[in-house]
């Protein structure tokens, strides 16, 4: 998950829209509506094919109890397998990184970094990153419908709920997850919005979406300034 970035809540977003795949999903005749199993199955394939992008982020996040709505912007890096940077631009810079092995959250306004686990990461602000890159792992036939298919232009967009996301698993602190996906792109999803137990929501939108590139190795490594305080968690 991927929390705002204001005084109330840390970082709450990463590893679940990767679902990037260089294969733009088909259909098997012009028209034809595909089945829930179908598109669990492409969804599937694209994330089998993922090997890296980059992407502006849009973060818009609701709090139930408040009324209130916060909106985060900045620009994602992700490498298969677990490699990901999101630099947070707006409203404050914070930078949340993974290498592969250690993970951490760089706070230039404090002077500090955090490091701790990947699975600390996930926890901190990469889970929504999960249901981007390989969302076919939560659902099923039983829990996903097709709440509206939109016709723009001759893209082919499906809206897709899914239900009671793995109900006896840590994830079950996610009520309801939501997808838009573009069929004729080869990135599929074009965004995902996730509603907490405590009925927050949060919409995750991807644009300026480059498929495959090749990142300067030191991008997606620690780097920080000198004189920051680094805090293991």
């Amino acid at each position: 998950m991927f929390y705002t970035f204001s005084g109330k809540n840390i970082i709450i977003c990463f590893m679940g829209l990767v679902l990037v795949s260089f294969i733009v999903l088909p259909c098997k005749a012009e028209n034809a509506m595909p089945t829930t199993s179908e598109i669990i199955t492409r969804l599937s394939e694209a994330a089998k094919q993922l090997k890296s992008f980059s992407a502006k982020l849009v973060q818009r996040k609701y709090f139930f109890l408040f009324n209130e709505e916060e909106v985060s912007s900045g620009k994602i890096f992700f490498e298969s397998p677990d490699k990901m940077l999101i630099n947070i631009e707006k409203p404050k810079t914070q930078i949340l990184g993974c290498d592969g092995k250690k993970g951490w959250l760089y706070l230039p306004d404090i002077k500090q970094v955090q490091m701790m686990s990947i699975e600390g990461i996930k926890n901190r602000g990469a889970s929504f990153m999960k249901f981007l890159i390989n969302p076919s792992q939560y659902l099923q036939e039983s829990n996903l419908s097709l709440l509206q298919v939109i016709q723009d232009g001759k893209d082919r967009i499906l809206k897709l709920k899914v239900s009671n996301i793995d109900e006896k698993s840590k994830d079950a602190d996610f009520l309801n997850l939501i997808l838009w996906i573009n069929e004729s792109r080869p990135l599929p999803v074009m965004k995902l919005e996730l509603t907490e137990a405590c009925k927050d929501t949060v919409l995750y939108e991807l644009s300026h979406v480059v498929y495959n590139p090749q990142f300067q190795p030191s991008l997606l490594k620690p780097s920080f300034p000198e004189g920051v305080e680094i805090v293991d968690y």
